[in-house]
């Protein structure tokens, strides 16, 4: 198993494996992307994600809420 920081190139495989664990709330990596790239500058935030063989088996992400601040 490889880990490893997620790229935008990721969020096809990683939205696939989140609609296959919960499929009574699908979402797209359209709105994966959009969420990311809006979020402010003071969110830390990350993904990672879990490979074997080249295949994405696992995904991993934490965020501040911004009601936090």
């Amino acid at each position: 198993v490889r880990v490893r920081r997620f790229t935008p190139d990721d969020y096809p495989a990683m939205v696939a494996l989140h609609n296959q664990r919960y499929p009574d709330y699908t979402e797209t990596a359209e709105q994966w992307r959009f969420y990311d790239e809006r979020r402010a500058d003071y969110i830390r935030w990350n993904k990672f994600v879990a490979e074997v063989d080249g295949q994405i088996v696992g995904v991993a992400q934490y965020y501040q809420p911004a009601e936090m601040y």
